[in-house]
This record gives C-alpha cells, structure tokens and sequence, in this order.
C-alpha cells in the first residue's frame, strides 16, 4: 500500500515573525545612520582641523555601511515576507488535498491508497489517489521553488543573507524539514 504525505513542513509564521523583526531592525539602523549623519553635519560646521578631518571620513564611511545594513535588511524582511505567503499558499493547499482525500483513508496527513480490489469503489479511489498524487507533486515542487527563491535572496545578500540561509534554511530537496 503506497501513501502520500501532505503534512506541512515550514510553518509561514516563522518566516511572517523574521520578517517582522528584520523590517524593525532595518529602521533601527537606518535610524542610527540618520543620526549619524547628524553628527557629522554637526562637526562640520563646529570644527576644522586634520584629525576633524579623518573623523568626518569615518562617520561618512559609518553611515553608508548602516546604509547598506538597512537595505540588505530590508531586502531579506521582503523576501521573508514573500516565502511566508508562499508557505501559507502551500499550507492552505495541503490541507485542501486531505480535505478532498475525504473517501480515502486517512491518517493525519497521511492519505492511503485505496487497496481493496473487491471495493465497488476502488477504481473512484484509486483515480482519486492519483488526482492527488500528482497535485501532492506539483505543491512540492511550487514548495521547493519557494525555497530556491528565498535562498536566492539571501545569496544576493552578502554576509547576512549567507549566514540565514546556513542557520535556517534545508539543504535537501522537497520534502526537507526545516532546521
């Protein structure tokens, strides 16, 4: 007896929840860097001198990587957001596929393929399970694109998109839990 697995695999609040805190992140930092440039403004027009000079070039320098900071921040708070709506999409999808696997067996998220041949109905069932069989494949592999896409995001980002992408994200191929 064969069995199809429609269980969720990456809940879409974990990625909703980053996102959330990533976008409040972004603004802090963003926020220093106005206040940054601020100082800078206001040593500017109060001191001249050498060392004056070099502290102005370091908070200029400060500021664009706040700047960068931000936006790489922002940028992984939006792809975060665009993998929990495609999660939810999946999770929503999933749960239809057990709901219309309602005259078969199952258990859980576990849909069992229909094995008695004498049933008057085994032939509905079993082209029922094979409805869903192939729909099962098609939310995997709209699950997997999802997860190409948001690694795709976090590789453009240097260091903070490599190092979320090692932390939480699968190494596998469809069906890999989540870290």
């Amino acid at each position: 007896m064969s069995t199809l697995d429609a269980k969720v695999i990456t809940e879409p609040s974990g990625a909703w929840n980053a996102a959330q805190s990533l976008t409040s992140i972004s603004t802090t930092v963003s926020t220093a860097g106005e206040d940054i440039s601020s100082a800078h403004n206001q040593v500017a027009s109060d001191c001249t001198s050498e060392t004056t000079n070099a502290a102005l070039s370091s908070l200029s320098s400060q500021r664009s990587t706040l700047d960068a900071l931000s936006t790489n921040t922002t940028s992984l708070a939006t792809a975060l957001t665009a993998f929990g709506n495609s999660m939810n999409s999946i999770k929503t999808r999933l749960a239809q596929v057990v709901a219309d696997a309602a005259a078969l067996v199952v258990s859980g998220a576990t849909i069992h393929s229909p094995d008695d041949t004498s049933d008057e109905k085994y032939e509905t069932k079993k082209a029922k399970f094979d409805e869903l069989k192939e729909t099962l494949y098609l939310i995997r592999q709209d699950e997997s694109s999802a997860h190409d896409t948001l690694i795709s995001a976090c590789d453009s980002l240097k260091s903070a998109g490599e190092w979320f992408r090692d932390k939480y994200l699968p190494t596998g191929g469809v069906g890999d839990a989540s870290k």
